[in-house]
C-alpha cells in the first residue's frame, strides 16, 4: 500500500522509536494551536402458601369454587421470577423513553468498543519520552475530552423531540468520521506522526468541545515558517507546520514561499473539517496595529475565492501582500479572521 493510501489507523501500528525527550518550547509551539434483587426467605415463602391455602379454604366453605394454579410441591422453587438483571448492551448506546439510542463516542484505538471514558488524573504528555508513551498520553487527554462532549450531546438529545434526535446523531457520525481523515492528510514518514496525528486528533476535539459550551477561545499566536525563494513546499513541511483548528473541525496553516520578491507571497493551506470549509480571501490579511493589508491573488493564479474545500480535502493558495515584506521582522501577523481575529502567524523569538 502507498505511503499516501494508508489508513489512519496504521499511525497507531508503527514501530516505537525512543528519542530525546520534548522540550517545553516544543510541545508549548504544539499547543498553541491550539465526566441482585435478594431471593425471598423460606419462610416468607410459606407465611405466603399458609395464607393462600387459609383464603381457598374460606372459599370452599361457603361453597364458592375457587379455581387455582398449582402452588407447587418443591421447597426450593421460587413463588414469582425474579426481574431480570440489568445487561449492559452490546453497543455503547443509551435508551431513552421515546426509545432511540443515543450513541456514545468510540476511540479509533479501542480494542474492546466501550464509549470514551474521563480519567481522573490527567499526565503532562512533555514528561514522556518514548513515541508510543506520547502517544498514548495524548489518547487519554482525547478520550476525556470526548466524554465531555458525549456529555453535552446527550443532555442535548434527551430534551430534543423525536424528529431531532436523528439530527444529532448525524450530525455526532460525521465529525468522528471526518476528523482522523483531517488528521491524516500530512506526514513526515517517521514515527512521530503517530504524535501529530494525537496532537491534531486532540485539537479538533478540543475546539468542538469548546464550541458546544460556547466558549470564545483566546486568539491563537503560531509560528510562520520562512523559506527561501522557489523552495517546493513538501508534505512533510506541512506536517510539522503550526495549525489553527476551527471550531467546526477544518485546519488551517500559513507559510511564507518568496520572501525575496518584493511582495511578499504568503500561503495558506486548508484541510477541510466535517462541513468542510469555504475560502474568503479577505479573511486573510496581514495586521500591524490597527493597519491592515489584504492579500492579492497573484496575476497568474485563478481567485480562491469561493472554493469549498470538502471534508477531508487538502486545498492550498497564495496571496501577495504588497509591502508585507519590510514587516516581516517587526510588530505584525499575517490572520485568519472570519469575524474576529482567531489566529495569527508570525516569526517567533
Amino acid at each position: 500500500m502507498a505511503w499516501g493510501e494508508q489508513r489512519s489507523d496504521d499511525v497507531w501500528n508503527q514501530d516505537t522509536e525512543v528519542f530525546e525527550r520534548f522540550s517545553d518550547e516544543d510541545l508549548a509551539r504544539m499547543d498553541r494551536a491550539h465526566g441482585r434483587i435478594p431471593k425471598r426467605s423460606q419462610t416468607r415463602r410459606y407465611v405466603i402458601i399458609a395464607v393462600a391455602a387459609a383464603v381457598i379454604g374460606a372459599a370452599l366453605t361457603v361453597g364458592g369454587v375457587v379455581a387455582v394454579r398449582s402452588l407447587t410441591s418443591s421447597p426450593q422453587a421460587s413463588p414469582a421470577a425474579a426481574p431480570p438483571a440489568a445487561t449492559k448492551p452490546a453497543a455503547p448506546v443509551t435508551t431513552t423513553a421515546a426509545g432511540t439510542p443515543f450513541v456514545y463516542t468510540v476511540e479509533p484505538w479501542s480494542t474492546d468498543g466501550k464509549p470514551a471514558k474521563a480519567h481522573s488524573a490527567l499526565e503532562d504528555c512533555s514528561q514522556k519520552n518514548s513515541t508510543s508513551d506520547i502517544a498514548s498520553c495524548y489518547q487519554d487527554h482525547i478520550e476525556n475530552t470526548d466524554a465531555a462532549i458525549d456529555a453535552l450531546q446527550l443532555a442535548r438529545f434527551t430534551k430534543e423531540p423525536e424528529s431531532g434526535r436523528a439530527d444529532i446523531l448525524a450530525e455526532d457520525s460525521a465529525w468522528l468520521a471526518a476528523r482522523p481523515n483531517t488528521c491524516n492528510v500530512f506526514k513526515t514518514g517517521g514515527t512521530i506522526d503517530r504524535i501529530t496525528f494525537a496532537k491534531c486528533l486532540l485539537d479538533i476535539s478540543e475546539a468542538r468541545l469548546a464550541d458546544l459550551q460556547g466558549i470564545t477561545v483566546p486568539k491563537a499566536t503560531l509560528g510562520l515558517p520562512t523559506f527561501k525563494e522557489n523552495h517546493d513546499v513538501k508534505d512533510s513541511d506541512w506536517a510539522l507546520a503550526d495549525w489553527y483548528t476551527t471550531p467546526k473541525g477544518s485546519r488551517i496553516a500559513a507559510t511564507v514561499t518568496s520572501e525575496a520578491q518584493a511582495a511578499s507571497t504568503t500561503c495558506w493551506q486548508i484541510i477541510g473539517g466535517p462541513s468542510g470549509f469555504t475560502v474568503d480571501p479577505t479573511q486573510f490579511y496581514f495586521a500591524k496595529g490597527s493597519e491592515i493589508t489584504p492579500g492579492q491573488t497573484p496575476a497568474n493564479k485563478t481567485s480562491p475565492a469561493g472554493h469549498h474545500v470538502a471534508p477531508g480535502e487538502n486545498y492550498g493558495f497564495c496571496l501577495s501582500y504588497k509591502g508585507a515584506k519590510a514587516r516581516l521582522n517587526q510588530p505584525g501577523s499575517f490572520t485568519y479572521s472570519p469575524d474576529t481575529p482567531v489566529a495569527e502567524w508570525k516569526r517567533l523569538k
